[in-house]
C-alpha cells in the first residue's frame, strides 16, 4: 500500500503539516526553518539540527564529500536520527549526473522507500521541535500558535464561524475529534469557489 504523501494547508497565518501518523501546527517563523525540496526532500540549516536534535550534532558530516556542514548552510537529513546528512552542492552534483545512485544511511538501511523515508524525517523534525500536544483547540479566524504544536487523535478540534478549504476539514476529521460549535464555510481547495456552508452545529 502506497503511504500518503505529506500536507501541507495553511489557514491565516497558521501552517496545518499532515504526515502519515501525525498533525502538526506550525508557525511562519518555524515553517521557513524547513523546506522541501521539488522532489519532496526535507532540507533546514545545519543550525538547526544541531538546535533541535536529542544527540550532539556539533559535527554534522555530509555522506557524501564528508566535508562539516557550517551553521548557515542548507542540508538534507538522510534519516529521522539525522546520523548523516547531504550538503547542498553534493545534492546538485548529483542530480546532474545520469547514473544516479541510491545514498542512505548506513545505520538506517531498512528505510529504503524514499516517500515514506523523507515523510519520517519531516515528522522527527516537527516532533523534535513541538514542545507541547494539545488536548483540544478551537480554530476560528484568528487562531494562531507561536511554537511548533502537534495535535494528536484524541485532541477535541472545535470549529466556529470559520471559514476553511475542503481539504483541510477532511484532513482534520481524519486526524482529530472535530466538533463544529458554531457555522463554518467549507470551499474547494486551491480555488475560491464555494461548495458548501454547514449550518450551526451545537455541542
Amino acid at each position: 500500500m502506497e503511504t500518503r504523501a505529506t500536507e501541507t494547508l495553511k489557514l491565516g497565518n497558521t501552517f496545518f503539516v499532515f504526515t502519515h501518523q501525525s498533525l502538526f501546527l506550525v508557525p511562519p517563523n518555524e515553517y521557513e526553518r524547513i523546506q522541501q525540496d521539488e522532489d519532496g526532500y526535507v532540507c533546514l540549516e545545519r543550525k538547526y539540527i544541531t538546535g533541535i536534535a536529542s544527540r550532539n550534532t556539533e559535527r554534522v558530516i555530509c555522506i557524501v564529500c564528508h566535508g562539516k556542514a557550517a551553521p548557515e548552510d542548507l542540508v538534507f537529513p538522510l534519516c529521522r536520527q539525522m546520523h548523516f546528512v547531504i550538503c547542498e552542492e553534493c545534492v546538485e552534483d548529483l542530480q546532474e549526473k545520469t547514473n544516479k545512485r541510491e545514498i542512505f544511511c548506513p545505520y538506517c538501511k531498512e528505510e529504503q522507500d524514499k516517500k515514506a523515508s523523507q515523510e519520517k524525517i519531516l515528522s522527527a523534525v516537527l516532533s523534535l521541535m513541538s514542545h507541547q500536544t494539545l488536548h483540544s483547540l478551537e480554530i476560528n479566524p484568528n487562531t494562531e500558535v507561536e511554537t511548533v504544536t502537534r495535535l494528536s487523535q484524541e485532541t477535541k478540534v472545535f470549529l466556529s464561524n470559520v471559514c476553511v478549504s475542503d481539504a483541510l476539514f477532511f484532513n482534520l476529521l481524519s486526524k482529530t475529534v472535530v466538533e463544529i460549535t458554531n457555522r463554518i464555510t467549507l470551499f474547494a481547495h486551491e480555488t475560491t469557489l464555494l461548495i458548501a456552508v454547514v449550518r450551526s452545529l451545537m455541542r
